[in-house]
């Protein structure tokens, strides 16, 4: 790997080092102040985003598992943003900022570093991992402060989702490689032409995939678990969840729709199911709603399905 590709890991290298020097930086002998890791945490986000801006006028690929362009980097400079944020409003959060350490901190740098991967990804292997590098600190998070009425039934419910989610998505990664022989997204269509393809598994395969991703983005029908995590999660964590998360989740299913353009429209009517019941479902239930964060996330559930149209057409 030459130098030039190691300056294009440096937003991965910063997160992912930098959740680690968190985590030493609360535990270093004597120190019972959590100023010193929440300064950290602020400290290399910043420098995170400083680094990106710096990158814009790169145009490349990494080892056929990630591509930095101009889209990635703008939405890396967004889920960074969010990840300052989401720290920033935990300090100050009153339900929060007293029980809040450098294991919050890590957590949430680290699903940042979770949707870098999520956004760059050229591989379905890359995009596993950035989908999982996100929901497996949510889990923790949802339930921080544990004493907090729902927590631990919202991070269950939200765990138990996001294997699920998981399942469907790895299962579809093994049927898209099985049936194609490749991981890359942009090579599918071509390796379809292919006298050992399977088109059959491979659009099985895609189908699964979406199903994990209408998990994620909680688009209905598989959208029931989006409310109950959102009510028991504090307001920050409910907010990174609502949003940058999802947006992470986007950006990959952009990606992808691009990669595979000559057989995306196969795939049409699954993804109108998804758009109409969504609108359908996220409005008709936000109305009912007392609670507003269940009335946001029934409304999140709408506002993606409007969002997909625009996929789908």
């Amino acid at each position: 790997m030459s130098l030039h590709n190691l300056e294009l890991l440096l937003p991965y290298g910063l997160t992912g080092i930098g959740a680690l020097i968190v985590l030493l930086l609360g535990v270093l002998p004597g120190n019972k102040n959590n100023k010193i890791p929440y300064i950290g945490s602020v400290v290399i986000l910043l420098l995170t985003i400083f680094q990106v801006g710096t990158l814009f006028h790169y145009n490349a690929r990494i080892e056929n598992f990630v591509a930095i362009n101009p889209l990635t980097l703008a939405t890396f400079e967004l889920c960074a943003a969010g990840g300052l944020a989401t720290i920033l409003m935990a300090q100050y959060y009153p339900k929060l900022n007293q029980h809040v350490d450098e294991a919050f901190y890590g957590l949430i740098i680290i699903a940042v570093l979770g949707t870098f991967l999520l956004v760059s990804a050229i591989n379905l292997l890359a995009a596993f991992i950035g989908m999982e590098l996100i929901a497996i600190p949510m889990f923790a998070l949802i339930a921080w402060n544990p004493k907090r009425k729902g927590a631990i039934e919202g991070a269950i419910k939200y765990a138990v989702t996001a294997t699920v989610a998981a399942a469907f998505f790895i299962f579809g990664i093994v049927l898209i490689y099985f049936g194609t022989g490749t991981l890359i997204m942009n090579e599918i269509p071509q390796a379809l032409m292919g006298p050992d393809a399977i088109p059959s598994l491979v659009n099985i395969g895609i189908i699964l995939l979406l199903i994990g991703v209408a998990f994620e983005l909680a688009l209905a029908p598989f959208h029931c678990w989006l409310a109950d995590a959102f009510q028991s999660a504090p307001a920050p964590i409910m907010a990174f969840i609502g949003s940058i998360a999802k947006i992470a989740v986007l950006i990959f299913v952009i990606h992808f729709a691009m990669s595979i353009a000559p057989i995306w429209g196969d795939f049409n009517s699954v993804l109108w199911v998804l758009v109409l019941l969504s609108i359908l479902l996220g409005n008709l239930l936000a109305l009912r709603q007392t609670n507003i964060k269940r009335m946001l996330a029934y409304s999140s559930v709408a506002q993606f399905g409007y969002i997909l149209m625009a996929l789908a057409v």
